[in-house]
């Protein structure tokens, strides 16, 4: 006996890998199904991230640097001077930078999913097409126990 374990993506994978398990004569008992929940996600603020990302206001900063810098030199030929207009385009600049980084992170959020875990108890014979069936369906990850 072998038991050969493959974690998914929970999705229409999961179901083609069942599917043909049981099409290879495998009973339901001999199939176990475990579904993780995705993690709670701690919204900490750090600059950056380990993993390259950002603030949500750096973008904010960013274009607020650059419409401060063009409101002010616009600002010497315009009345009022080039302090009042360096401030008050580095606050619309600021202004804009959240309204993209907030667009952009709702319509590109990265969407956390639950996973899949597959442990199938199998004859040693089918433990090839077991693997087989796994990574045709995308299986993240594979583990066999003669």
């Amino acid at each position: 006996m072998a038991t050969v374990i493959g974690i998914f993506r929970s999705g229409l994978y999961v179901e083609l890998s069942l599917q043909a398990l049981q099409r290879e004569g495998l009973t339901r008992e001999s199939i176990h199904c475990f579904f993780l929940d995705p993690p709670k996600s701690i919204r900490i603020q750090h600059s950056p991230k380990p993993d390259g990302r950002t603030n949500q206001v750096d973008l904010g900063f960013i274009f607020a640097t650059i419409f401060g810098v063009t409101g002010a030199s616009i600002g010497f030929r315009i009345i009022l001077g080039p302090i009042f207009w360096g401030i008050v385009s580095s606050l619309i600049g600021f202004l804009f930078g959240l309204l993209i980084n907030f667009c952009y992170t709702r319509t590109f959020k990265e969407q956390t999913t639950a996973f899949v875990i597959i442990a199938v108890n199998c004859p040693s014979r089918l433990q090839q097409t077991i693997e087989q069936v796994f990574t045709v369906n995308h299986a993240l990850g594979l583990k066999v126990d003669s």
